[in-house]
């Protein structure tokens, strides 16, 4: 909305007029007071491609010594538009000769802030959502022996375009304080853009030959009572394993899939001390880009999904 305000300082003006002048991304839609409608009458004309002009009478045939006004016009701007600063000028004028030296306060120049409000959203799920294991068997030769398919999906629900959308997928690759790796992402793919894996720096032994409980531990955890364990990690921690999709531009109501296969060492839930009863393993998609910046509002800060095996692993 744009509020202007005319003032005649002066003798009466005749035949007043008001000149609105900006950017071909914002649209004139009307006068808002409806008594106003009647009272200002605007004309488009679009200059060029780029500048929009916008004549407007105001009263009748004139607007009497110390009289004033308020105006306000509703205008809307183009979903399509770059962030940045727009310049609408604003000049008013009649048809009586005026004093050049008082022509100073005839004309202003507003800059709109234009930024981009954006609201994208983050939510997944897993299947299976749990598994059994217990028994010390022999170790198999691929010792990933349990599979998780992880499902993301990620919508921008507006009100303006998201640039350079960016989801980071973040999953426990070991049981800390074990360097034994506990799962690994044997697929992935996108509906949108591309994803890759990223390296940490933590060392992580993939070797399947995980150390064995003795007896004696076993006997203790099958009497003690039934706890449960929370595996997750903080994102940036180096005990994650990272998927990382870059999803580019994503326009009002754009929305990308995101599956990640996950395979899974069960023997290494086994070493003790670590082991529990129930064992909740959490992945979490969050999105890093956009960030806000001087031309990006987030209307939700930092979107989080949250995605784990809710009833897992007895």
């Amino acid at each position: 909305m744009l509020n202007t305000t005319l003032v005649n300082a002066g003798d009466d003006a005749f035949l007043p007029r008001l000149q609105l002048r900006f950017p071909s991304n914002l649209h004139y839609i009307k006068v808002l007071d409806a008594v106003k409608e009647k009272y200002v009458s605007c004309d488009i004309s679009e200059e060029n491609k780029t500048i929009v002009g916008m004549d407007c009478s105001v009263g009748n045939l004139y607007f009497s010594s110390g009289a004033k006004v308020n105006i306000s016009f509703l205008l809307d701007v183009n979903q399509s538009s770059s962030a940045g600063d727009i310049s609408i000028s604003i000049n008013t004028f009649g048809d009586n000769s005026e004093n050049e030296d008082l022509l100073h306060d005839n004309s202003a120049t507003l800059m709109l802030p234009l930024r981009y409000g954006v609201d994208v959203s983050v939510h997944g799920f897993v299947t299976p959502t749990s598994f059994v294991f217990g028994d010390q068997e022999p170790t198999p030769i691929d010792c990933y022996t349990e599979t998780f398919n992880y499902t993301y999906k990620v919508v921008n629900i507006g009100p303006s375009k998201s640039l350079n959308t960016e989801v980071e997928i973040d999953i426990p690759k070991i049981l800390s304080p074990y360097p034994y790796r506990l799962l690994h992402i044997a697929d992935f793919q996108t509906s949108l853009g591309e994803c890759s894996i990223k390296n940490g720096s933590i060392t992580v032994e993939d070797d399947c030959e995980v150390p064995r409980s003795s007896l004696i531990k076993e006997l203790v955890f099958f009497f003690s009572k039934t706890s449960k364990r929370k595996m997750f990690c903080a994102h940036g921690d180096d005990l994650c394993l990272t998927l990382v999709c870059r999803l580019g531009d994503m326009d009002i109501g754009k929305e990308a899939t995101i599956q990640m296969e996950v395979k899974l060492n069960p023997t290494v839930l086994q070493l003790t001390p670590g082991r529990h009863g129930v064992m909740l393993i959490e992945s979490t998609g969050i999105i890093t880009s956009p960030r806000e910046d001087p031309h990006t509002i987030l209307l939700q800060q930092t979107p989080i999904a949250q995605v784990r095996n809710d009833r897992p692993i007895q």
